[in-house]
């Protein structure tokens, strides 16, 4: 994962410490719903990125699996044209 994302969950983790054990917060809830709130948005942008990168290389995997699998059928119908061929020829 993004290391940036990493960053980004300490960060959200501070301002909630120090408004959940401080007797008078320093920072007005409001404030800190809206900082949690560009973070997380933050994050979801990140994820999302991340998320578009993983989908494009099992998109590769996925055509290369075709690739694969029509390049056995073509084989497949090929091995069939040969012994069809060869048992014609043995009755011949």
């Amino acid at each position: 994962m993004n290391p940036e994302a990493y960053k980004i969950v300490e960060a959200m983790k501070s301002p909630v410490k120090a408004y959940i054990t401080a007797d008078k917060p320093p920072i007005a809830s409001s404030d800190i719903q809206n900082f949690l709130s560009a973070q997380t948005a933050q994050l979801l942008v990140l994820l999302a990125e991340e998320a578009e990168k993983q989908n494009e290389k099992v998109e590769e995997q996925t055509q290369k699996m075709i690739r694969f699998t029509k390049a056995i059928y073509s084989l497949t119908l090929a091995l069939i044209f040969i012994g069809i061929v060869q048992i014609i020829l043995a009755i011949i």
